[in-house]
């Protein structure tokens, strides 16, 4: 993996590194190591971890599409306690909040 961040990360200096300083070989081959192990090796590790992953699919299964419906869920006002807001999402139910108009 370290190889292919390491070419990622060169093509990046490239790109990036404004040519006057692109000539110093020292300097590239030091922006490189750094750009593949301290930046985008952190990256791809904290993408890839299975339970980050998980949270995300869980997180999207979640979402209500648009224009779905609110049917069967429990309605907040801005009164609602914070304490009943804890109970009723504690048991797992649906809940939406109305703003005031």
């Amino acid at each position: 993996m370290r190889s292919h961040l390491r070419d990622l990360g060169a093509y990046l200096v490239q790109r990036l590194l404004p040519p006057e300083d692109a000539s110093s070989p020292t300097g590239v081959a030091l922006l490189k190591e750094l750009m593949a192990t301290s930046v985008l090796e952190p990256i791809v590790e904290s993408l890839s971890d299975p339970d980050r992953i998980n949270q995300w699919i869980c997180a999207a299964l979640r979402k209500p599409t648009e224009g779905k419906s609110m049917q069967g869920a429990t309605s907040l006002t801005r009164d609602s306690s914070r304490d009943s807001l804890i109970d009723r999402t504690s048991t797992g139910e649906q809940i939406y909040v109305k703003g005031n108009k």
